[in-house]
């Protein structure tokens, strides 16, 4: 493959490139998902952690 590319001028192999993931996208993608809840108070997030 390699011996190949000299003929073809211009043609390079390169890696796929990985799309990272905004904090946004990560977000939205937990709320498609459901992985969210709510809570009314500060009291009620540490009762929901103590339990």
């Amino acid at each position: 493959m390699r011996r190949l590319l000299p003929k073809f001028r211009g043609l390079t192999i390169s890696r796929p490139e990985h799309k990272h993931k905004t904090g946004l996208d990560e977000a939205l993608e937990d709320v498609r998902a459901g992985r969210v809840y709510h809570v009314d108070s500060v009291e009620n997030l540490f009762d929901q952690l103590n339990s």
